[in-house]
């Protein structure tokens, strides 16, 4: 018997395994809502689970993107 150390999905905090991968995530209540390199393509206003505005955050987000490339 032993344990080994996995990643956790960010939503439900089960134990996954593969690459750790980057999400652009909700600045209030911090549920991931899509990868970083989908963010171009992410087109919700607000966070699915608490409500809160992302229209300001996206745009910084975008802007870190930006600077990455």
């Amino acid at each position: 018997m032993g344990f080994k150390e996995f990643y956790t999905c960010p939503s439900c905090g089960r134990a996954i395994s593969g690459e750790k991968k980057e999400f652009f995530v909700c600045q209030n209540c911090g549920r991931a809502l899509c990868q970083k390199k989908d963010l171009k393509q992410f087109d919700d206003n607000f966070c699915g689970n608490c409500g809160y505005e992302l229209a300001s955050a996206k745009k910084e987000a975008l802007a870190l993107v930006g600077e990455d490339c």
